[in-house]
């Protein structure tokens, strides 16, 4: 019997792996959540509450680990791959979400600049050819939920169901997969018309009013910048 010839775990070990299994399963847990809101499967709220309980689960857990190494070492020893979001939440703990500034005009500034940012970082992904999947998937996917945050949009407006095509293609592929010559064309081009489109919408919406719309097409900063074109100075 093979099964025999394993040599038993310690005590000391066999807590050591069920500690590891734990932090796995709240990292699937986070990544099948952020799966279900760009989905639509999850409210802003309901994505708060289930995202703060795995991070509160994650800090327990990580400090039950003697010497836990952190998370990209985690993820390196054990070769996991398709985790970039949920490492992402886990490593700032912090869920995106602020229920005190939802609708405020100062808010959608924000989120106008974070569309705008994370569409900017897409495309300069491409050009620099950076198109490994763990690379491409949480660069769509962070463009395909901040502009879902957006209030508003035109009857016409594309670029949300774009960006679900996209997000749900790159989610089917492997890490090992890549996109062919043409598709990273057509990536490429679909960004730049969701990126133009996107400006002709917020040009036109009265709740931008006090933000320099020269600033946020020309900005790639989440942060208030230094730039002259900012409306912050």
């Amino acid at each position: 019997n093979c099964m025999q010839d394993l040599p038993k775990l310690t005590s000391e070990q066999q807590q050591l792996l069920e500690q590891q299994e734990t932090i796995y399963s709240i990292l699937r847990s986070v990544e099948t959540i952020e799966w279900a809101y760009t989905k639509g499967l999850l409210q802003p709220e309901e994505h708060h509450v289930e995202c703060q309980k795995l991070i509160n689960q994650y800090k327990v857990a990580k400090e039950n680990i003697t010497n836990f190494p952190g998370l990209d070492k985690f993820l390196s020893t054990y070769n996991i791959k398709g985790m970039a979001t949920a490492k992402k939440r886990l490593m700032e703990e912090n869920t995106g979400y602020d229920p005190n500034t939802i609708g405020k005009p100062e808010n959608i500034a924000g989120i106008v600049m974070k569309i705008t940012s994370n569409l900017l970082g897409t495309r300069d992904l491409i050009e620099m050819n950076m198109l490994a999947m763990e690379n491409l998937v949480p660069a769509i996917r962070e463009c395909y939920t901040s502009m879902q945050k957006y209030p508003t949009y035109p009857s016409n407006f594309k670029g949300i169901s774009t960006l679900d095509r996209w997000n749900k293609k790159l989610s089917e592929m492997k890490a090992i997969d890549s996109l062919t010559e043409d598709e990273v064309k057509q990536l490429k081009f679909d960004i730049d018309n969701i990126y133009d489109e996107f400006s002709n919408v917020i040009s036109t919406c009265s709740l931008t009013h006090n933000l320099s719309l020269i600033h946020i097409c020309r900005c790639r900063r989440i942060e208030r910048c230094r730039s002259r074109w900012s409306p912050y100075h």
